[in-house]
């Protein structure tokens, strides 16, 4: 997952990701976390595109508490109905990836096949 992907899942819940980030071992990714602004507003796509330890993102995503429904090629964010098959966001993670991750969390959901 890349660092913006994963400050994008964050959006709703900042202070997830910034107390992870306290953590010594994340140190780096907590400067470019305090830069972000910056780095957005210049376009530094060699810090926002870098790709986040997988043990981060984990760390992060355990911290959620949420889930995503799957029914008929779609993920969602929210259930549309019984036939939903429940998901946690680390299964999205390894099942479908921070890419698809990130845009449930942005758009609502996302068309996983055709």
């Amino acid at each position: 997952m890349k660092f913006w992907q994963l400050v994008s899942v964050c959006r709703e819940k900042p202070n997830i990701l910034k107390k992870t980030l306290e953590d010594p071992q994340w140190n780096e990714y907590l400067e470019l976390y305090n830069l972000f602004g910056d780095l957005v507003e210049n376009q530094v796509r060699k810090k926002l595109d870098q790709i986040v330890p997988e043990e981060l993102v984990i760390d992060v995503l355990k911290k959620h508490h949420e889930n995503m429904y799957i029914s008929e090629g779609c993920l969602r964010l929210r259930p549309l109905g019984s036939q939903d098959m429940k998901i946690t966001l680390i299964e999205v993670f390894y099942k479908y990836g921070g890419e698809n991750l990130e845009e449930v969390m942005e758009r609502g959901s996302v068309k996983l096949c055709d």
